[in-house]
């Protein structure tokens, strides 16, 4: 009996047939703005371009509402401002595709990425550990609320800190040095004065990168808007001259304020002495023993460290044994996230390509802003169409696009296929 085999190119199409339509659907639609150019027709492409996106729901339906947002002041039809009035105002629009974005870095992990590469690249260091988690913090604070971020971020930090203390509490057994012992006492001590400044490392962090945009927090967003209203083009704070004035004073903030929660929770001893010397010494097994419950490396050096080294040198032991302890979860955390994937890569790439649209739109220099539709108004000024409201909202509906996973590559599961970034 003959079986009917089903061609692979059709199984490709039937995974692929929303991305088909996606690609397609608009280029078979340009005939109508190729024919007339004119304003009726360009209102017309946009709401047949919607109308099938709606009937087919190969794009959700409240992601296809937003693309007058985007094509009509890119077409010329009205500037984004009276666009943005049927929505809401155009800061808020801002303020809304960036936390849609920062909602695509969680899902993808992409968050805890960075945050496990900049730990990575501080080594075994409290100080440096520290000034690791306010690093990244800081960065996706510039692009998200401070609020948002803070939650994304402390979340990692209080995995980190609980695997920490789970390290700590375990026995280490009735043979084991009283030296020992007593030095694992103390590292639960340094353990709660570190927990307590890297939580407030990761709310500070948040609100010195909340500075460095306009997008980084909402009062930014709201004087924005304010200024908008009042003075219209003539003195706009747009993307790249506020953060030539802003982000060096944020950097500014962030350094002040690791230094001052250093000296305040790790102490001036442990923030001024030079370790690197012992990071490699015979210091690091006890942080291992910590971490991984076994008691049978290397006891004698231990002893002769500390009896040498004395109070001071255990308080140096202490933060030493900490960080080695955090570089191990690190690591456990860099193997569970895995390889980099798809969706990772792809978010990576939507943040950087918005990033340099909304520096370059409208610098100093001439940016791609002036390619953009213009008009003049009743009193001669002139009008811009397109503002930086524009790219955010594109990408935001890239991000409902865009899969999560790579979709040039087969997989067992069909329905891994079809999931996007958001």
């Amino acid at each position: 009996m003959c079986r009917f085999k089903i061609p692979p190119c059709l199984i490709v199409l039937s995974f692929y047939t929303r991305y088909i339509f996606i690609i397609t659907y608009p280029i078979i639609l340009l005939p109508i703005l190729i024919s007339q150019n004119g304003k009726e027709s360009k209102a017309v492409y946009i709401l047949l371009l919607m109308s099938g996106f709606w009937v087919t729901g190969c794009i959700p339906l409240y992601v296809t509402a937003l693309f007058p947002l985007f094509l009509a002041p890119i077409m010329g039809l009205l500037p984004s401002a009276l666009v943005s009035k049927a929505y809401i105002s155009s800061s808020i629009l801002l303020f809304l595709g960036g936390m849609i974005l920062a909602t695509a870095a969680e899902n993808t992990n992409l968050h805890r990425r960075i945050a496990v590469a900049f730990m990575r690249c501080m080594g075994h260091d409290v100080r440096m550990l520290m000034l690791g988690i306010m690093l990244p913090t800081w960065f996706l604070s510039m692009w998200m609320s401070n609020t948002a971020t803070t939650v994304m971020m402390i979340t990692i930090v209080e995995a980190f800190l609980t695997k920490l203390d789970e390290a700590t509490m375990a026995p280490l057994g009735e043979s084991v040095l009283e030296n020992e012992k007593r030095l694992k006492g103390k590292c639960r001590a340094h353990i709660k004065r570190f927990s307590a400044g890297i939580s407030l490392a990761v709310c500070y962090a948040a609100s010195c990168g909340g500075i460095a945009t306009l997008i980084g927090s909402p009062p930014n967003t709201i004087f924005d808007g304010l200024a908008n209203s009042r003075y219209g083009d003539e003195i706009p704070p747009n993307f790249g001259m506020w953060m030539v004035y802003s982000l060096p004073i944020s950097l500014l903030c962030l350094l002040s304020t690791w230094i001052i929660l250093c000296l305040l929770f790790l102490g001036p001893r442990n923030f001024f002495s030079c370790r690197n010397k012992r990071n490699h010494g015979g210091s690091n097994h006890l942080g291992s023993k910590l971490y991984d419950k076994s008691v049978s490396a290397r006891r004698e050096d231990s002893m002769e460290e500390l009896e040498r080294s004395g109070d001071n040198g255990q308080d140096e032991e202490v933060s030493l044994n900490i960080a080695v302890i955090l570089g191990k979860i690190s690591k456990a955390e860099r193997q569970a996230l895995g390889h980099i994937k798809f969706g990772e890569v792809a978010c990576m790439v939507l943040f950087v390509l918005l990033i340099g649209l909304w520096i370059t739109r409208k610098p100093d220099v001439p940016g791609w802003s002036r390619f953009m539709p213009t008009s003049n108004s009743s009193s001669g000024k002139t009008v811009t169409y397109v503002t930086d409201t524009q790219p955010t909202i594109l990408f935001a509906i890239l991000a409902f696009i865009i899969p999560a996973s790579n979709p040039f590559r087969l997989r067992s599961d069909p329905t891994e296929t079809g999931k996007f970034i958001l």
